[in-house]
Parts: C-alpha cells; sequence; structure tokens
C-alpha cells in the first residue's frame, strides 16, 4: 500500500520526471483495482440485496456499475494513449478522454461513499472489527483519490511531452 503511495505521488507531483510507461503502469494497475472491486463488491451487493430493494441495495448495485465503466473508460484511455503514441494531433482526444476518466472516477467514489455510508452507518462501533473496517475505507478512499489525481496529472504529461514524443519516434525511424 505505501509503495502504491509513493508511487501515486510520484506521478502527481513529480509528473516532469515520469515516463510514459509509469503512466501505463499506472493505468494496468487502476483497471485491475477497479476490476477487483467490482467483482467484490457486486458479489457483496447480490447477497444482501436478495429480494429486497431499498436505497442501500440500489447504491450498491449502481456502485458496481460506476466502477465496472471506470475500468472499461480506462481501459479505454490505456487503448488511445498506445495506438495513438506519437501522433502529435491526438493530443487533444487522450485530454478529452482523460477527462471523461477523472469524472466517473469522482462520480464513482461519491457513489461508493454513500453506499458505505449507508453501509456502515449503523453498524460503526469503536470496537477493534469496526476500527478495522474504518480503516480498510479509508485505504481504499485515499488510493481511489490519488489515483485520480494521477490520471489528472497525466494531461500535463501530455502537455508537455506528447509532441516531442512523436519527433523522437520519428527521428529513431520509428513509425508512429
Amino acid at each position: 500500500m505505501c509503495r502504491s503511495f509513493k508511487q501515486y505521488s510520484r506521478l502527481i507531483f513529480e509528473t516532469q520526471q515520469c515516463s510514459l510507461d509509469e503512466f501505463q503502469n499506472m493505468f494496468r494497475r487502476a483497471i485491475g483495482m477497479d476490476v477487483l472491486v467490482t467483482i467484490l463488491l457486486g458479489l457483496a451487493a447480490m447477497q444482501q440485496t436478495g429480494s429486497k430493494w431499498n436505497t442501500k441495495n440500489v447504491l450498491g448495485l449502481l456502485a458496481v456499475v460506476c466502477f465496472f465503466f471506470d475500468a472499461l473508460w480506462t481501459g479505454y484511455l490505456q487503448w488511445v494513449v498506445r495506438t495513438y503514441v506519437g501522433v502529435a494531433e491526438a493530443e487533444s482526444k487522450i485530454i478529452r478522454v482523460k477527462r471523461v476518466v477523472v469524472s466517473m472516477g469522482a462520480l464513482t467514489l461519491i457513489v461508493y461513499l454513500a453506499f458505505d455510508y449507508l453501509r456502515y452507518a449503523s453498524k460503526w462501533s469503536m470496537t477493534q472489527e469496526g476500527m478495522i473496517t474504518i480503516a480498510f475505507l479509508v485505504a481504499i478512499f485515499a488510493v481511489k483519490i490519488m489515483r485520480l489525481l494521477a490520471i489528472n496529472a497525466f494531461s500535463k504529461w501530455v502537455r508537455l511531452y506528447w509532441a516531442s514524443l512523436g519527433a523522437g519516434l520519428a527521428g529513431q525511424g520509428v513509425q508512429p
């Protein structure tokens, strides 16, 4: 977990020193995390829902759908970046897709926060189990927020280096 915070901090605060590979690795980790949370949250939501539909269960299913679409959009961003490496004209497209990814991630975070609040509001206590649950939720939120900030920092990197990346590839005889 500490390694993730360190990697995200580097992408956020030292964007100019980061490489495209570092951002690509972050995209892969983000997709993996979203898929894992989608599966686990989906199983938990299905188990809780049963035949009763209430606000908490609907928010749980909505959170599952949001995490799923967050993974899809992040995957699409990664695909766009890989497909258009070295194409200077693709800079605006990459930044538009990045904005959608960050917006979807923020929406996912809000829905998940509302779901967790409804799910645990009546159960939270200062027992050891309650404290572990709270610590786990705080860690998930912190990683998700750091990841959103790192993805947002990618547009700064794109503005600084994308056009020169294409020139460098062309100079090496690599076709974009």
